[in-house]
């Protein structure tokens, strides 16, 4: 019964992805969703990036702790300079001087 269940979200799954390429260029999505799917991007890193900086096992800890920080500064240096490169090293540096000399 478990492989059915595992085989049937996989497929499941596959499909919600692929609807979009499949159907794409035949049917014209509303402005709304399309203004809607632009936030999707975002939001999806915010998902990802923000739990490691405000819980640390498995307790929320204070925005004010080297990681936060550091990732703060690092999307302050993301926005004004639209570097990558640049914004990996300012988040690395400031992570380590961060939890080395301050923390």
């Amino acid at each position: 019964m478990i492989w059915v269940i595992i085989i049937s979200i996989g497929i499941l799954t596959f499909m919600a992805r692929v609807s979009f390429i499949a159907l794409e260029g035949r049917y014209q999505l509303p402005g709304s969703v399309r203004h809607a799917l632009k936030y999707v991007p975002m939001a999806a890193m915010s998902a990802i990036a923000l739990p490691p900086l405000l819980y640390q096992s498995g307790e929320f800890v204070s925005p004010i702790n080297p990681r936060f920080v550091a990732a703060v500064l690092a999307s302050w240096v993301a926005w004004r300079t639209h570097n990558a490169m640049l914004t990996l090293i300012s988040g690395m540096v400031a992570l380590w001087l961060l939890q080395n000399l301050v923390f």
